[in-house]
């Protein structure tokens, strides 16, 4: 592609929420080892989650002729990126895909993940395994992670407690907030009069939370 005037190989990549939980550092710094060891210069444009600020930049890349992008979260919805790879522009996303999406796509083994986290709590004698994750349980890795938990249960022919799936909005803005949700979340689950035996959190950040709680 073209970039800054002078030819070079870019690719460009776009983090959603920059934050020391989301371990964007880690994922930066293997994106630059690798482009550099390929004649590629890695570039990085932070959006915050705001649509006009991703739509402008990629715009901006797309007149320098850059044809390929990696994307850490994202703001648009899947018409948008659709658009972008009928127009012929490489897409990667790590750890998650936007609804219905199918293009490149990297990330951990989520359904494994999730079906031996579950496993192993069930061979522990835990039957009340509460479920907490942000957002409306169609990103990818939620799916996955969630269908890891619930074939974890086939497997061991033992049932999961609907009652006890507990998911959140993610439009919380502060650390503050997202505690006191949480909070209120755990104490209702705990005034059951079964509660739960265990709690199989989506991600590190929220089991991390619910631990401190």
């Amino acid at each position: 592609g073209v970039f800054g005037g002078s030819h070079m190989n870019v690719m460009p990549f776009f983090i959603k929420k920059a934050d020391s939980e989301t371990r964007y550092l880690e994922i930066i710094k293997g994106i630059e080892d690798f482009c550099s060891s390929v004649g590629y210069f890695a570039t990085v444009h932070l959006i915050y989650d705001n649509v006009q600020l991703e739509q402008e930049t990629i715009n901006s890349l797309l007149k320098k002729n850059v044809r390929a992008m990696i994307f850490f979260g994202f703001s648009n919805r899947s018409d948008y990126y659709l658009r972008l790879m009928e127009d012929g522009v490489s897409l990667t996303f790590i750890d998650m895909l936007p609804k219905s999406l199918l293009t490149n796509y990297t990330c951990c083994n989520n359904t494994m993940g999730g079906y031996l986290l579950a496993s192993h709590l069930l061979e522990q004698g835990c039957r009340r395994i509460a479920v907490l994750y942000g957002g409306d349980g169609q990103r990818s890795s939620i799916v996955e992670r969630l269908s890891g938990f619930r074939f974890a249960h086939q497997n061991m022919n033992i049932p999961t407690v609907p009652e006890f799936e507990c998911s959140w909005e993610p439009t919380i803005d502060s650390r503050d907030e997202y505690m006191v949700m949480l909070r209120g979340i755990l104490d209702k689950l705990f005034a059951q009069p079964q509660p739960p035996d265990a709690i199989f959190c989506i991600n590190d950040i929220d089991a991390a939370a619910a631990y401190t709680i």
